[in-house]
């Protein structure tokens, strides 16, 4: 296999919903949840319903059940490119075939083991399985559905092993036996073969045209995941041509859907992983209460004996009470403790989900955009115009993260000790002033003017770099949801008990609901103005801050009105 070859090869279990019997309400369910997430690429959550539906089965001793649902948690891995654990499933799934390999399940077996030899560079053992499962097409009842998807495989051996006439015909084969099966998913994934197939040709207009055929095919359909490989080969083919602008624009789509593709992927494994640990820990909380309810009876049985015995036992009676109050106020004790770590192992598993969701989202997003728009600018023929508005994108990128890094390291430092004693005599009207400094290039890139308003003249008692961290947040926030050439100002007001820094903008605004939920916990927060994403983290960064310093937080907003945040400290 060439190594420069830069080949994209998708196969999807879509057209796998065949229903053999009579499934249940509950099986046909767990397979509509885990086709749903599938098609989304959250193979996680995918992965969970199928162990779900493959346990009902296993319960039911339905072979044929068992075997389809491996075959599809095969392919789920397979397309989290986890290919040993794939073949793991498919070993299992030939173990309940037992030999039998006339029916339509081992001809789909030999078809997904070919898919995950390709994605491993195993290219000769992939198409020697296609071609037997090919052959078992032909002759088997209800195998002729994967006959498409065995020559895509073929095809992109033929490709990989430079035999070009025989892949070309594979693959054109395959998108004709797609489109008479009207078969959306291997239609897509037959013309990104192709297109790569004649991108190796140098044949540009060509490579393109089946590109857009797949672009099409896979926003039509909304196939997310599809869409992701068919906007990197379009990009490819502008490259190759020269429109570096029509390049950047799929490559910044390409960008944009990787990184959403993968901050879902994360979501669900983290949201698994916390489901497990509660699910766990509610385990472990229900055997102490039973182990406590087996004390209390043992002591009513003590007390009941003791009560009938009392007459002839008093002395024992007497001793034995004065036991059992020892033996209460030590329980009392315990349960405290008890009741007291519970309450910090909450506080540690929440601190944990949010360092982890800042982490898996806030951060690994950015870099990986930043990346991507370098790896752009190194183009050969990129017009300095278009070159200097990238720098001054990724001069304000990594302005932000710094911002980013600097809000969760001071974070970090108040959920471990708390808020800093000190309040030092600060200069309101330059904190402001070096925030606003700080946002400048942002505004500047959408073309936003900054105000200011500072009615404290003398020095304020205060966490100054605490308050300059709420300022910045505010700031970006108002700025994300501000068009561009619109305006963004900062006011500050002094009282004897208290002082006011106000956020306001003439952005979008929001509505009263959204309003309330504006600093709830980490969530998938809007787009802004010009596509920006993210998770509310800043805005949880100033709640916490604020909190820590004792403030309260208001917010005035109404739709297309902008809006005004508004933080009391008090002095």
């Amino acid at each position: 296999m060439r190594s420069n070859k830069a080949f994209v090869f998708i196969l999807a279990l879509v057209g796998s919903a065949c229903v053999y019997g009579q499934d249940t309400p509950r099986v046909t369910q767990l397979y509509n949840l885990a086709e749903k997430a599938y098609l989304g690429a959250q193979y996680e959550k995918a992965s969970e319903y199928l162990n779900e539906r493959l346990a009902i089965y296993q319960e039911k001793r339905d072979v044929d059940g068992q075997v389809r649902t491996l075959l599809w948690l095969g392919e789920i891995h397979r397309a989290s490119r986890a290919f040993h654990r794939s073949l793991d499933y498919y070993d299992m799934a030939e173990r309940l075939l037992d030999g039998n390999t006339k029916t339509e399940d081992y001809a789909h077996l030999l078809n997904r083991r070919a898919a995950t030899f390709y994605e491993m560079n195993r290219v000769d053992e992939a198409l020697s399985l296609s071609q037997k499962s090919l052959s078992l097409c032909a002759t088997v009842r209800g195998a002729a559905q994967w006959k498409g998807s065995n020559l895509s495989i073929i095809g992109a051996s033929f490709l990989a092993l430079d035999k070009l006439d025989s892949a070309i015909h594979y693959m054109r084969h395959g998108l004709a036996v797609a489109i008479k099966n009207k078969n959306v998913d291997e239609q897509i994934t037959a013309a990104i073969n192709i297109g790569n197939h004649y991108r190796d040709q140098d044949r540009i207009d060509s490579m393109k045209y089946y590109a857009l055929l797949a672009v099409k095919l896979s926003t039509k359909h909304r196939l997310r995941s599809r869409i992701y490989h068919a906007y990197r080969l379009l990009s490819d083919a502008y490259k190759i041509e020269g429109n570096y602008k029509s390049a950047l624009e799929y490559q910044y789509a390409h960008m944009l859907l990787r990184d959403s593709l993968l901050q879902e992927e994360t979501q669900a494994r983290f949201q698994k992983a916390s489901n497990d640990y509660e699910k766990s820990y509610l385990k472990k909380d229900k055997e102490l209460l039973e182990a406590q309810v087996g004390g209390q009876r043992i002591t009513m049985l003590l007390l009941l004996i003791i009560g009938l015995l009392a007459g002839i036992f008093l002395f024992v009676f007497i001793r034995k009470n004065r036991s059992t109050r020892l033996l209460n106020k030590k329980l009392q004790e315990k349960q405290a403790i008890l009741d007291k770590n519970n309450d910090d192992l909450s506080e540690a598993v929440e601190l944990k989900n949010r360092l982890f969701s800042v982490l898996a989202h806030d951060l690994q997003g950015p870099l990986n955009s930043l990346a991507g728009v370098l790896e752009l600018i190194q183009g050969p023929d990129i017009d300095q115009a278009t070159k200097e508005g990238l720098l001054l994108k990724l001069k304000t990128q990594l302005k932000a993260n710094q911002g980013l890094l600097i809000s969760i390291i001071t974070w970090s430092k108040m959920q471990l000790n708390g808020v800093n004693g000190a309040m030092d005599p600060t200069d309101i009207a330059q904190i402001i002033q070096n925030e606003l400094e700080f946002v400048a290039l942002g505004a500047q890139a959408k073309e936003i003017d900054l105000l200011r308003e500072v009615k404290c003249t003398r020095p304020i008692p205060t966490n100054g770099h605490v308050v300059g961290l709420i300022v910045r947040n505010l700031l970006s926030n108002a700025m994300k949801f501000t068009p561009r050439g619109g305006q963004v100002s900062v006011l500050a007001e002094c009282a004897e008990r208290e002082f006011v820094v106000k956020v306001k903008d003439n952005g979008i605004g929001m509505d009263k609901a959204q309003a309330n939920a504006l600093f709830d916990q980490l969530n998938d927060s809007r787009e802004g103005t010009e596509k920006e994403r993210g998770f509310g983290l800043g805005l949880m960064l100033c709640r916490d801050f604020a909190n820590k310093m004792g403030a309260k937080i208001e917010v005035e907003s109404a739709p297309g009105l902008g809006t005004c945040i508004s933080v009391l400290f008090p002095l």
